[in-house]
């Protein structure tokens, strides 16, 4: 590339940037110095390199029709001024592509094709960019005709030494929607199982499969297509692997079993896996019918670990098991723990770590660690920490490395991980005299600007394109992986797919929680997009039922899915995601607030021009929403002591600063401008995430609308349920949840035998058992739970998802039979809040110790005493629990 200072057309002056080899960990440092990751690690090669395993897309359009949205939002006002539509010179950027898996970024590849369907064309092709010439080693792929391609990867070694891999990708026909559009797709899912089966010697892989709700194409008539992983020993499929029943009397046949014979396995094999799609079968497609052809499902993966006599095959896109009932509490790192005067340090962090283990959360998400700036006019000189200058240590103004390590490990001793804020979409942008030697590891406009994160000056996006930034991504990862639990992803559709899908399989593979666990991959996706559960993360945002609270708190706006109807269509919400096609592992993180949302009081006394109280109560109804609707609640910092700016008009800069990303009010510090600290929902959040704890509200757990009647329809009632399964003692458990969003109590009435029942509920809450089932008089929210256990025989079925519409569906449906609980939980409630009282106080200190030690029940409320009166609230003002009737065996 040339080292010149003109532009892409050669008469434009690139804009050089500090974010560079610099912001990447090298070029800022003296001769012979390193960074924990930077050049070092980029010219260095460890493991095997490969093509990656196979991938599946469809005809018109593939890999290369998932563009950038960071392209595609001409109506934004910045558009014009930074070009988002032109971002690389040609097209927008693409979301997906081909590239070596652990690539040697001194090597040469080359992508070929070496079988194709017949009357197919090449498929592959480069992207252009702006700045340096494409070197082949990251390709698009587009198809025009369906079928199996099988591709060579060429690797040539700077010594010379060539080596191949081979990469199988199945190409399915154009569904007849744009597939850039996930929301209006209406995919099946598929979930894949397996096992060692002693008597056939062989390991069986079972597909189940389920039709979308929304088209009329029966799970019957889908298609499971298996392959093998190109990197393991054995070499495709056999067909008679394959086991396939008939339908529609013998015309054509479905699979749903492949059985992989003891014969092909290998104990040296650690690269194992198969992979299943389902799809809609050519000889009866939704086209029969006059529908639209649909998309195919995201892909399930199970592995197979062998060994002579015995295998394990394990689920590879399962959550991890702690995320069931877990609370997410995110904190804006350098305003968390100080003040204007006293800034946060790791060793101020730790000393915070005791609020955090008293409220009960189970894992902390840190926004940014590392050194950054702003250079932006639109920051005003303040650090978001998303600008990064060294991706490979920590901001020296928060502490060492060391202090760090020494933090991270007081929140483990209280059973709370650790989620690092992974930044790979860009680094910090500003002036830096290297700006030659980095410049192909950015995306570049053809006027010669850098491409930037949706305008923002100071944040340059980074140039996947290159493997020397793959190399570098991965590097990354391994360095923190060692260190903390977990990473939520920024910015995770600016980074290709392909991209995500190593650094997954590596954490998944190479790396655990601190206990051992799966560790936490959270995306930041927009929009919500099935095809990130593919191998990629196993926690979404829930942006979907999160704008939804947030219209509802502040405007009094209905979920848009919701066809003019009110709040209480938020019981559909699982519904609609399985009409968008997310598999039946997909989890979504449910917040109100976060470090780029308004403070919902704030928003609320604004907009509705009420005072805190009022304000308070119409959150304290989204917060609990958060808490009992399907998902994984977050809880950022603040929400739960009232951070507030005062009413009034808040510019571009204070909404984030002052509003979003205020300092902490602690009740050991004044602060006025960000509001008094408010106990009371202080402890109304502690008991929110003791209740969280019900096996009915884990992440996973069914929710069902009940019919149900309300004096305010801002106020409505769902019903959560785990059923028993098979293989688990534990009972299964219905609760009933009430929710008010309106700004005084309401009263909502629902029918059931609830003769013996127990609720959670604010002191001000009534619910009552009548002839007809339950009154309740909500506040804000109310938890009952049936005491009677769910009988198996009654168990819900798992098939009624599908809707009854008269199709042929006799194999169809999705079975589940996780039951919602970690390893060591009961039925009861599982673990409680990290050993301290929700409360806020220590366990010893004889608050409420009648009730919680003496009037404990097998069938109670975790951390609530059972008994016949209002039994103490939690610090006094969170969520008391209740006997609705007296159970005379009590």
């Amino acid at each position: 590339m040339s080292s010149d200072d003109d532009g892409p057309d050669g008469g434009v002056r690139r804009r050089s940037f500090l974010g560079g080899l610099a912001g990447l960990g090298a070029l800022s440092l003296a001769a012979g110095e390193r960074s924990a990751v930077g050049i070092e690690a980029a010219d260095g090669h460890a493991g095997e390199t490969s093509a990656g395993p196979p991938r599946f897309t469809n005809a018109g359009g593939g890999m290369a029709a998932l563009d950038d949205p960071l392209g595609t939002d001409a109506d934004h006002p910045a558009a014009a001024k930074y070009n988002w539509s032109d971002d690389t010179g040609t097209e927008s950027y693409p979301r997906d592509g081909l590239a070596p898996w652990n690539p040697n970024p001194d090597a040469d590849y080359e992508w070929s094709v070496v079988d194709s369907p017949s009357g197919s064309s090449d498929p592959l092709g480069v992207y252009e960019d702006a700045v340096a010439e494409p070197d082949g080693s990251v390709v698009s792929f587009e198809a025009e005709v369906p079928g199996t391609y099988r591709l060579e990867l060429t690797e040539r070694a700077p010594d010379g030494e060539t080596s191949t891999y081979e990469k199988t990708i199945r190409v399915f026909p154009e569904p007849s929607v744009d597939p850039n559009y996930p929301q209006e797709q209406t995919r099946p899912r598929i979930r894949l199982d397996g096992e060692y089966d002693v008597d056939a010697g062989a390991v069986v892989v079972d597909a189940d499969v389920a039709a979308n709700p929304d088209n009329l194409v029966a799970a019957s008539q889908l298609d499971v297509e298996f392959l093998v992983d190109d990197r393991s020993s054995i070499d495709g499929i056999d067909e008679d692997w394959i086991v396939r029943e008939p339908r529609d009397g013998g015309r054509y046949e479905v699979a749903r079993r492949l059985e992989i014979p003891e014969s092909e396995l290998d104990a040296d094999d650690e690269q194992l896996s198969v992979y299943g799609v389902a799809y809609e079968h050519p000889d009866h497609t939704a086209s029969d019918d006059g529908e639209p052809y649909h998309a195919p499902s995201v892909a399930d993966q199970v592995r197979v670990d062998y060994e002579s006599g015995s295998a394990t095959v394990s689920r590879a896109n399962e959550p991890p098991e702690w995320l069931s009932n877990a609370t997410i509490y995110e904190i804006f790192t350098r305003r968390f723990a100080g003040g204007p005067e006293d800034q946060t340090t790791f060793g101020k962090l730790e000393e915070r770590v005791k609020h955090l283990s008293e409220l009960g959360v189970d894992a902390l998400w840190m926004t940014p660690i590392h050194p950054a700036f702003a250079t932006d006019e639109r920051s005003d000189g303040f650090v978001h920490g998303y600008n990064i200058t060294d991706h490979g240590t920590v901001d020296p103004g928060l502490g060492t490395m060391a202090e760090f390590e020494s933090f991270v490990e007081t929140c483990h001793e209280n059973d709370i991980r650790v989620v690092f804020d992974l930044v790979l979409n860009h680094t910090a942008d500003g002036e830096h005299p290297n700006h030659d030697e980095a410049a192909d590891w950015y995306r570049w406009q053809a006027q010669g600007e850098v491409g930037d994160y949706y305008g923002w000056g100071d944040l340059a996006n980074l140039n996947y394109n290159n493997t020397a930034v793959r190399r570098w991504a991965l590097d990354v990862v391994d360095q923190w992986a060692g260190i903390v639990d977990g990473f939520r992803c920024d910015v995770a559709w600016g980074v290709q797919h392909s991209m995500w899908k190593e650094l997954s399989e590596r954490v998944r593979r190479e790396h655990s929680t601190y206990d051992g666990e799966r560790m936490l991959m959270l995306d930041e996706s927009l929009p919500p997009d099935p095809r990130y559960d593919e191998a990629e993360f196993n926690l979404d945002y829930g942006r979907d039922a999160s704008y939804a609270f947030r219209n509802q708190m502040v405007s009094g706006d209905a979920p848009w899915w919701g066809d003019g109807g009110t709040i209480a269509d938020l019981a559909t919400i699982d519904e609609n995601r399985n009409g968008n096609g997310f598999p039946e592992h997909a989890r979504f993180l449910q917040f109100i607030e976060n470090h780029d949302e308004s403070r919902t009081i704030v928003d609320v006394m604004e907009t509705r021009g009420v005072d805190y109280e009022t304000a308070k109560s119409i959150q304290k109804a989204g917060g609990a929403a958060t808490f009992t609707l399907p998902g994984v609640p977050l809880l950022y910092y603040g929400q739960e002591s009232g951070m507030r700016t005062p009413p009034g008009e808040l510019d571009y800069i204070s909404h984030y600063i002052e509003n979003a990303r205020g300092y902490m009010n602690w009740p050991d510090r004044t602060n006025p401008e960000e509001g008094e600290w408010d106990q009371e929902l202080v402890d109304f959040y502690a008991s929110l995430i003791e209740t969280h704890d019900l096996p009915a509200l884990a992440a996973d757990a069914a929710i069902d609308p009940v019919e149900h009647e309300s004096d305010d329809d801002r106020a409505f009632a769902f019903v959560r349920s785990i059923d028993p399964s098979d293989d688990d003692p534990d009972p299964g458990q219905r609760v009933y949840v009430f929710l008010n969003f309106a700004p005084e109590p309401a009263t909502v009435s629902v029918e059931g035998d609830l003769s013996a029942a127990e609720y959670v509920g604010e002191a001000g809450t009534s619910v009552d058992a009548t002839d007809a089932g339950i009154e309740a008089t909500v506040e804000s929210v109310a938890v009952v739970d049936a005491v009677e256990t769910i009988d198996p025989a009654d168990a819900r079925d798992p098939t009624e998802e599908q809707p009854d519409d008269g199709r042929d569906d006799s194999d169809g449906g999705q079975s589940d039979d996780s039951d919602g609980l970690q390893d060591g939980d009961d039925a009861d409630g599982g673990s409680g809040s990290n050993g301290s009282g929700a409360d806020g106080t220590d366990e010893d200190d004889g608050t409420n110790s009648s009730e919680t030690d003496d009037s404990s029940s097998d069938d109670g409320l975790p951390g609530f005493g059972v008994g016949t009166g209002l039994l103490g609230a939690v610090g006094g003002a969170g969520l008391a629990a209740k006997r609705l009737v007296e159970d005379d065996e009590e």
